[in-house]
């Protein structure tokens, strides 16, 4: 709901999809896209881990494997012959 939504605060909702693609990341959270409007992604407690490589067309690792690429998006690993993101927690 809007009310506990701190993006209010800030003129903006946040997402109604709490798996939106992140599009945007700054020190108040991650940013996705609704009807063409800007919204924060709430995270649910359950999932602490943020898939970052989703917004990068690519999936997050299921397994923690071996770096193979390190970016400033962040580590990459291959799982089953497809580049994959690790976890950044």
């Amino acid at each position: 709901s809007s009310s506990s939504c701190w993006a209010t605060k800030l003129g903006y909702n946040c997402c109604s999809d709490p798996n939106t693609s992140v599009y945007y990341e700054d020190q108040d959270g991650q940013w996705g896209l609704e009807n063409n409007n800007w919204c924060v992604i709430q995270k649910s407690s359950s999932s602490q881990v943020s898939c970052w490589s989703k917004a990068l067309g690519f999936d997050c690792c299921s397994s923690c494997g071996p770096v193979y690429h390190t970016d400033n998006d962040g580590r990459w690993s291959v799982v089953d012959g497809k580049w994959c993101g690790l976890p950044s927690n």
